[in-house]
């Protein structure tokens, strides 16, 4: 296949598995592909941008608004609860600005490139067909999460006419979109997301932070996920590690750390002070390399109750950890291989996630046969086959 200019799109550039899985395509694509990319983010968001120096030298990357005050909503919310008088003030009168300077941004990009690739399908109301270009949008999450209505769907479908392809995670979201929207079905395409192991090893075994040093010493269960419990459920793992203490079945596993941040950080801290759990349970907030952390853990544990892929569970299974995973719609179940690669447990069942943790502590031969499980199967993952199946698209 001979050189592409390639556009990929991201409405921001934050720390979630979004922003992760673009840039082992987009690294993978400039170092071992012809291929020419421009990274374009909607919105800048400034120091929150901490995965930029993760790029390719070779790649380009434009904001296309970064006036402070046209980008402070996105800023602000990140940091703190929105805020309605901010927030409507915001829609009234910045909003229709943005868009304008999006469009027109946008549009001379996609002009100079030949493959258009949305890849947080937050940009079609700013796409063409008409420009004669490749495009090709990322779909991340739980379509039947989404299209809960018939007019949702309807919405769904026109919102989606502009796009070539559409590309979802893996085959739970496809079977999703082939059943919800099957006058789509010559659009869908599955390709999972992909993991650089090679990238992944060689960060777990960088140097953390000094302060955080001690947290390492103790033997402890790790979960990485945004604390936002309308999509994740970190409330259940943190009942489920209490129980596990009062019962005294945790085997010698002193902590339960959670890394990330966001929204429900007060909730949780208030459940972990109803519990007396601040001693053994921990949010230690955004960490910027999270391998270590993982490399370190006894086990992984993940609560959701909706995903699009769950990216943290095939980390865990690359760096030959046990998972325990809510079974939720969609993702944990296909890169834990129905079970056999890792422990599925109902979303929201704090009694059967505490039992399952209790089980891969009390068991560890059992254990260790869900990390040989892993091994083969974690080869569809890698950017190679990713990679190449995108570039079918073009």
């Amino acid at each position: 296949m001979g050189c592409r200019n390639l556009l990929f799109l991201l409405n921001n550039f934050l720390d979630g598995g979004t922003e992760t899985v673009a840039i082992t395509y987009i690294n993978y694509i400039a170092r071992h592909t012809p291929h020419k990319v421009t990274l374009a983010i909607a919105l800048d968001t400034y120091e929150q941008e901490v995965f930029l120096d993760r790029l390719d030298s070779s790649v380009r990357v434009v904001h296309l608004v970064s006036n402070r005050l046209l980008t402070y909503r996105r800023w602000r919310n990140h940091y703190k609860k929105k805020n309605f008088l901010i927030d409507t003030l915001d829609e009234i009168f910045l909003n229709p600005v943005r868009r304008l300077l999006l469009k027109y941004r946008i549009g001379k990009l996609a002009r100079e490139r030949d493959v258009v690739i949305d890849f947080d399908s937050r940009h079609g109301a700013f796409l063409s067909k008409n420009w004669g270009r490749k495009v090709i949008a990322f779909f991340h999450f739980s379509l039947d999460k989404h299209l809960s209505s018939d007019r949702r769907r309807k919405r769904f479908v026109k919102k989606m006419s502009v796009y070539d392809k559409l590309v979802l995670v893996c085959n739970g979201m496809y079977d999703e979109a082939v059943n919800l929207c099957p006058e789509m079905r010559d659009k869908l395409v599955r390709i999972y997301n992909p993991v650089d192991m090679d990238a992944l090893l060689a960060k777990a075994v960088e140097p953390v932070a000094e302060t955080l040093q001690p947290l390492l010493r103790k033997r402890f269960v790790l979960a990485v996920e945004r604390l936002e419990e309308n999509q994740k459920d970190v409330s259940s793992l943190i009942r489920a590690f209490c129980q596990l203490k009062q019962k005294q079945l945790n085997g010698g596993v002193e902590a339960l750390y959670v890394i990330g941040e966001g929204a429900s950080r007060p909730l949780l801290e208030a459940l972990i002070e109803e519990f007396g759990a601040g001693d053994f349970v921990k949010l230690l907030g955004f960490v910027v390399n999270p391998q270590p952390f993982i490399r370190s853990a006894a086990f992984i544990v993940h609560g959701a109750k909706y995903e699009g892929f769950g990216l943290v569970l095939l980390e865990a299974l690359m760096q030959g950890k046990v998972v325990v995973s809510s079974d939720c719609p969609v993702g944990p179940r296909e890169i834990l291989d129905n079970g056999n690669a890792g422990l599925l447990v109902p979303v929201g069942d704090v009694d059967a996630m505490a039992n399952a943790m209790a089980g891969v502590i009390a068991h560890p031969d059992e254990a260790q046969k869900l990390i040989l499980n892993s091994r083969e199967h974690i080869n569809s993952f890698l950017p190679e086959a990713s990679v190449s199946a995108l570039e079918q698209l073009f």
